[in-house]
């Protein structure tokens, strides 16, 4: 059995994993005055909600924007029609199950199946 002093002072030399260290934040969250970073309020600045359809695999024919605009507070309502100029173009690289492995690249109208079709073409390899 060892000495415990020398124990005691190996231990006190690693100062590494198990070793307490004196953290400098913790008071001001224990004492409830931490900033987090919800807490950042810039002028002019807005905040942004995701609404989802909340049944699966649904096609959605149709959204009408008109009922969340008249709401006090709203100032866009974006869907992916409107987003669609800015994001057409699309790359996806495919870790390669196989050693050739895919790079896709187009409108996204045309890769969003190609990479369906390819990855389950993957799942059936593995």
């Amino acid at each position: 059995m060892e000495n415990t002093a020398e124990v005691q002072e190996r231990e006190d030399s690693i100062k590494g994993v198990g070793c307490s260290r004196k953290r400098k934040e913790d008071a001001r969250f224990v004492q409830g005055t931490g900033r987090y970073t919800d807490d950042l309020k810039l002028p002019g600045m807005l905040f942004a909600d995701m609404v989802r359809s909340p049944y699966a695999h649904a096609r959605i024919k149709s959204i009408n924007k008109e009922k969340a605009l008249a709401l006090p507070g709203v100032h866009a309502v974006l869907t992916a029609d409107d987003l669609k100029p800015r994001i057409s173009v699309v790359k996806v690289t495919l870790p390669p199950a196989r050693p050739e492995g895919k790079v896709l690249t187009g409108e996204v109208s045309e890769v969003v199946p190609q990479l369906v079709r390819l990855l389950r073409e993957e799942a059936k390899i593995i």
